[in-house]
């Protein structure tokens, strides 16, 4: 009985903790689909962060050349965004990119605040975030 209440509240706490995965935007020649985790955003500092995959189609990007991820297919790739929403700028906290073969490569992020252009695949998904409100 006891066995059964634990597993019970580990599902539970796991399932709570599920990324919950929705399409922001996808690009104009169809090959790159934006999603965000609507369970990450979050308000830190007056600004907004969320995690962000991008899903190229198969077989479209390989890996960093040169080295040994240059023959690799990227699966996707998740980043940690801030959102200034008043400043309509990004900023990268951190990245790593999948590969097919189940390996991954954390990659350098933490740059500086960046402007988002108006015709950027960026534009809808910080739209989305801004518009998110957090419960």
């Amino acid at each position: 009985m006891h066995k059964t209440i634990m597993l019970a509240l580990l599902l539970a706490c796991g399932a709570a903790q599920a990324a919950d995965w929705v399409q922001a935007n996808k690009s104009s020649d169809g090959k790159y689909e934006y999603l965000v985790d609507k369970s990450s955003i979050r308000i830190e500092g007056g600004k907004k962060r969320a995690w962000l995959k991008t899903v190229p189609s198969p077989h479209t990007d390989r890996g960093p050349a040169p080295g040994i991820y240059a023959n690799k297919w990227v699966s996707y790739s998740l980043a940690l965004y801030l959102f200034d929403c008043a400043k309509e700028s990004t900023r990268m906290a951190s990245f790593v990119i999948y590969f097919d073969d189940g390996t991954n490569l954390g990659a350098p992020a933490g740059g500086s605040w960046e402007s988002t252009a108006p015709d950027s695949a960026m534009r809808p998904v910080q739209e989305f975030i801004c518009a998110w409100q957090v419960k």
